[in-house]
């Protein structure tokens, strides 16, 4: 990934990258770069991040999405919770429920960085979201099985997951809110 990729200089897409971490709460710079090898958009680098994307040809409403799921990646801290569970994996290659609880945490990650997007868009915006999505998972790079891509070079029932999981998107009344913090608060 890091052999094969060129440094976006398109200043107005790097404008936009700026503003969505801003938006987003992203406090450190990333980096923007294309890779025609990788199959999906990924976010590297756990000190340095930066965002990788298959092409550079995508639309406004396209870029906007694959960024801001991306940095939702970094603001969430996702990198460090793979790494962390890489180590766990290697250090437990034997034990299959470490390697169902590595799968698992991935699972978590791409929906909840889904549900962050998704969570202030009305019904359109969400459609356009997982129109990003789909368009992403078929338009993706000639290396196809990169052990490093993320969720969408996984499987067409992992990406009908997400979209379901985005179309059906309601927000959570604060009764519900409640109810679980005061739950949870009664657990501990």
């Amino acid at each position: 990934v890091n052999a094969g990729r060129e440094e976006v200089a398109d200043t107005r897409r790097l404008d936009q990258l700026a503003q969505m971490g801003e938006y987003v709460g992203v406090r450190r710079p990333v980096e923007l770069y294309v890779n025609r090898l990788v199959s999906s958009p990924m976010l590297i680098g756990l000190f340095r991040p930066w965002i990788v994307l298959p092409s550079a040809d995508l639309s406004d409403t396209e870029f906007k999405y694959t960024v801001w799921h991306e940095l939702v990646h970094e603001k969430h801290l996702d990198m460090l919770y793979k790494w962390l569970m890489q180590a766990t994996v290697c250090l437990h290659w034997f034990n299959p429920l470490v390697r169902l609880m590595g799968r698992e945490l991935e699972r978590a990650c791409e929906l909840a960085c889904d549900e962050a997007v998704i969570c202030g868009l009305d019904a359109r915006g969400r459609q356009d979201y997982g129109d990003t999505l789909l368009h992403a998972f078929e338009t993706g790079g000639s290396y196809q099985h990169s052990s490093t891509s993320i969720m969408l070079s996984k499987g067409a029932a992992q990406l009908k997951e997400r979209l379901g999981a985005i179309m059906k998107y309601q927000r959570k009344s604060k009764f519900a809110v409640l109810l679980s913090a005061l739950l949870t608060v009664t657990l501990l």
